[in-house]
């Protein structure tokens, strides 16, 4: 699974994929990198939201 830790104990999952022993890196196959690309969508979105630490979150969850 893959995920953005928000805070100490608070995580947005934004999906998963099997990740085979000999390939290191997520750039190295194709659903990895789709994976790789998902979260950099989510952090741009949690930036632009202003969701930075679990209360933001949790305020953002509340008015959205």
């Amino acid at each position: 699974m893959y995920a953005i830790k928000i805070d100490e104990d608070v995580f947005v999952i934004t999906g998963g994929a099997i990740k085979l022993p000999l390939q290191h890196l997520m750039e190295d196959r194709v659903h990895t990198k789709e994976e790789l690309r998902k979260l950099e969508c989510a952090k741009e979105y949690l930036k632009d939201n202003g969701i930075f630490d679990e209360d933001s979150f949790f305020e953002f969850l509340k008015e959205n």
